[in-house]
């Protein structure tokens, strides 16, 4: 496709999001509610913000420990080359859809480790971020089906997606847990076979080191649901634990089905996210709490990566 046409459609896309939350809030004087959103936070509250911050070094480093530990099998890597390489994948996945390209800017890092060994390890570990949002969602609508909350009002059937939640994790699953049916089954690409022994250790891992990583990456998500809980709380939005799993749990889903071409998955979680709780009437509220959490875990990880990339290449300029 033309790299124009690309840009094209990515711009026309951005403006229809930033379009639709626009109407979302334009019944109201949305400046002016803005205003008094930020002009009610008190001292107690940037302490709070200033804590969703330092959550995300702790959710990156729980990532780097995850991509280590998937790695030994090959290469073995430093704490320190492990968390540089992952905030350095974060500048580079910003700008594909659905933050997938973080591989590239690992393999910029390791050069010295063979790219499909990165590729792999990083696929291995989305895979099992994927399957834990794919949980959370289950409980989410587990809970949304059997307490028949009314915190969104956008489910007409809500049991056939339950159903739809449970065979994506049943699908996904079985391809995380049983990696083997699908090496195997790439092997029978012709021009794949001779990077073999480069993605075979994949389907190397016992069930306990499988076990591992989705745990990590169910911290990696608790500390998801921790940061959006003190910001909805920080903003004025107040949810019991279980509409916060309802909540948090179906707009990861949402925003997990429908990847957004827009860096960083901006407009899609903005738009679910006021739209799963337009039942507690505060739009403004929600796409500033929204927006917050986006500047913190996406924005400036992929800012702090950039650094780290560049002074790396000054670094090996001077040598």
């Amino acid at each position: 496709m033309n790299k124009n046409l690309i840009r094209l459609i990515k711009i026309i896309t951005f403006s229809v999001f930033i379009y639709l939350i626009f109407l979302m809030i334009e019944s109201r004087d949305a400046v002016q509610s803005l205003k008094t959103i930020f002009s009610n936070l008190e001292r107690h509250d940037f302490v709070l913000v200033a804590l969703v911050f330092l959550l995300q070094f702790i959710n990156w480093g729980i990532e780097a420990f995850k991509f280590k530990r998937i790695l030994i099998k090959k290469e073995r890597i430093s704490f320190k080359q492990a968390i540089t390489a992952v905030y350095i994948g974060n500048a580079s996945s910003i700008f594909t859809p659905d933050r997938l390209g973080n591989f590239i800017g690992r393999a910029f890092y390791l050069r010295t480790i063979n790219n499909i060994v990165i590729t792999s390890s990083t696929m291995l570990g989305n895979l099992a971020q994927l399957f834990s949002t794919l949980i959370f969602a289950f409980i989410g609508m587990l809970l949304f089906v059997s307490t028949n909350h009314s915190i969104t009002a956008i489910y007409s059937y809500p049991e056939y997606i339950l159903a739809l939640v449970f065979l994506l994790n049943l699908i996904v699953g079985g391809v995380y847990f049983y990696p083997r049916i699908y090496i195997y089954a790439v092997l029978r690409i012709k021009k794949l076979k001779k990077y073999r022994p480069n993605f075979i250790f994949i389907a190397k891992y016992t069930t306990t080191e499988l076990a591992l990583f989705l745990g990590l990456s169910l911290v990696r998500y608790l500390v998801f649901v921790i940061q959006f809980y003190i910001l909805l709380a920080v903003f004025g939005i107040q949810l019991e634990v279980i509409e916060l799993f309802i909540f948090i749990g179906l707009m990861y889903f949402v925003t997990t089905l429908i990847p957004s071409p827009i860096l960083g998955n901006l407009g899609t979680r903005e738009l679910t996210a006021i739209y799963l709780l337009s039942t507690y009437n505060h739009p403004e509220a929600v796409l500033v709490a929204s927006l917050v959490i986006w500047i913190i875990n996406v924005i400036f990880p992929a800012v702090l990566g950039f650094v780290l990339a560049f002074n790396m290449n000054l670094y090996q300029k001077d040598l």
